[in-house]
């Protein structure tokens, strides 16, 4: 009979340790290199993103300077703008290296204007009334006008009954304050009192927020806008007015003041107009697997100069 070897036991179980402490080692080796392969492509992707936003964004910047030279264009060649313009073209699909562009103009003076609303410091009642009218025709509560205003306005009085100021607005979760001021941005109705998402979508065609007050281009306006100039104004007649305009534009208000839908409302040129100098350029960049999309503002001066006012920018990655 043999006997047990201690030593051999103590030989066996000190290679069973070192075997285990080999694949622990190899176990955390494996894992630095997997973390370490990991880190190096997050940094390789999130070097490539940048360098690729950087090429979309200049790609974006042609397409804001196609739209500036379209507008200049547009500028020498008549005294009005219409939808049958040649801004109102959008730039096609265009392949690029990498990638592909499109882009567009739109009219920000087909729009209504939230900022007439309130004029230095003074609230201005006939724009309020268009603002309501507009509302009402679109199958909305009027009662938001009084809310946008209280928004605007640098005073803290509530106007009654559909109003909001601070004390409401510190009620919210989170709490914030009125913003006192003229808007920056459209989006800015999202923060207001009445105005929820779907409130919001079907408003957003129709309004603009533009750096002062302008008048309406009744070229380019919405069929809802156009009723909202004066009451009376019936939507089904204007839409088949608005239907016309865009292959026979108005050349002056003239011509707009002798349409019979139109001839019984004096409406001066503070309130409409046939010529624009605001417009919104929408870039859409694809530059490998990242998108960009960028809105610039542009403001087209009596003298035909354009500059730029804003530019906001979107990317992802697909």
């Amino acid at each position: 009979m043999r006997l047990f070897s201690f030593s051999s036991y103590r030989y066996g179980h000190q290679q069973g340790v070192a075997l285990i402490t080999a694949m622990l080692v190899v176990a955390m080796a494996t894992v630095t290199v997997v973390a370490m392969m990991s880190q190096q492509h997050r940094t390789i992707r999130r070097t490539g993103s940048m360098l690729y936003g950087d090429q979309a964004f200049e790609l974006a910047l042609g397409v804001e300077a196609w739209a500036k030279g379209v507008l200049a264009k547009d500028f020498k060649g008549n005294q009005f703008d219409g939808r049958s313009d040649l801004w109102t073209k959008p730039l096609p699909q265009t392949v690029v290296r990498g990638g592909e562009i499109a882009g567009r103009i739109e009219d920000l003076q087909g729009r209504f204007n939230l900022n007439n609303l309130v004029q230095n410091g003074k609230v201005e009642s006939k724009s309020v009334e268009r603002f309501q009218r507009l509302l009402r025709v679109a199958g909305l509560d009027e009662g938001i006008a009084q809310a946008v205003v209280d928004w605007m306005d640098s005073d803290s009085e509530v106007r009654f009954p559909n109003g909001a100021e601070d004390d409401y607005y510190q009620q919210q979760h989170p709490p914030y304050l009125t913003a006192n001021r003229r808007m920056e941005r459209v989006s800015e109705l999202r923060m207001i009192k009445g105005v929820d998402s779907k409130v919001y979508e079907k408003l957003y065609p129709h309004l603009s927020a533009l750096p002062e007050a302008t008048a309406i281009n009744v070229n380019s306006a919405t069929a809802l806008v156009l009723s909202s100039l004066n009451e009376g104004l019936d939507i089904e007649r204007i839409s088949e007015l608005n239907k016309r305009t865009r292959e026979t534009p108005w050349k002056s208000l003239d011509a707009f003041q002798q349409e019979p839908e139109i001839g019984s409302f004096n409406l001066d040129n503070k309130v409409v107009t046939v010529k624009s100098s605001y417009f919104n350029v929408i870039a859409e960049v694809r530059q490998d697997y990242l998108m960009l999309s960028m809105r610039s503002r542009l403001q087209r001066t009596a003298e035909g100069g354009i500059s730029v006012l804003s530019r906001v920018r979107r990317g992802s990655d697909e």
